[in-house]
This record gives C-alpha cells, structure tokens and sequence, in this order.
C-alpha cells in the first residue's frame, strides 16, 4: 500500500539518494531500491540484508542464499509485465558483465545506484519488473 503523498516522497527519496557514494551493504542497488519503497510504502523489506555484507562478494553469497535477486524481491512482490511497470515499482537492469542491478521505476526512465552512482537507464532496457502495489 502507497502512502499518503508517496509521489513526493519517491522524489524526496530519489534526491536523497543522488549526492550519495555507492557503498556495499550501505548503498548499493539493493538497499536503493529498498529505501525507495520504504519511503512510499512505509515498510522496509530489507531488513534482512542490512548490515550483513560489506563487499560484492559478501552480497553476491547472500542472496545466492536466497535464490538471487529475483528470488528475494518475490519474497514480498509480484513480478509485473514491463508494460504495465509504474512509478515506483522495482525493476531489475542487467548490465555488462552480467551485473544485475535493482532499480525504481520512475517512468520513461528507471533510477539504479550503481558503482559511478545515481544512473538513469530508460525502463525499456529492464529485464524484469515487481509491483510494489501487489505485495505478497
């Protein structure tokens, strides 16, 4: 469920994020995204993953642990057609290298914290999408 004025707040939380440096296990993609949803939803899904990794690999041997990425984030939402992605809601980008990053819909574009930062990347290139409005 969206919180009152959670337009704003994905704003709010997008600004928040845009002078921050990427750090492993404080701001990465995945406590990004987290954030993000925290901010319009209210409620943080990963609870479970803070504080518990501090470098790539550390992060990559926790959510093997959990089926990767995808499978994590199904633990609380519902895969979503591409084509029906809204602002908001978590889409996953892989780039080079196989790299799988999670990022927030904001529209035409999708936001992604990545090693060089904040990054815009047109939705269209994401591989897959969640609702946050459908949580499990």
């Amino acid at each position: 469920m969206l919180l009152d004025q959670w337009e704003s707040r994905l704003v709010d939380a997008i600004e928040a994020a845009r002078h921050k440096p990427f750090e492993w296990g404080q701001h990465d993609c995945c406590l990004f995204a987290a954030d993000v949803v925290a901010a319009i939803t209210g409620t943080d899904y990963a609870t479970d993953l803070r504080g518990t990794y501090d470098t790539r690999q550390e992060a990559r041997a926790i959510l093997k642990g959990y089926g990767g990425v995808e499978a994590y984030v199904e633990q609380y939402f519902e895969p979503t057609p591409l084509t029906m992605v809204k602002r908001g809601d978590l889409v996953l980008y892989c780039q080079a290298e196989a790299i799988e990053s999670l990022g927030i819909c904001l529209g035409k574009d999708s936001a992604f914290v990545t090693l060089a930062g904040l990054t815009f990347v047109p939705t269209r290139l994401s591989q897959k999408a969640w609702s946050i409005r459908k949580p499990v």
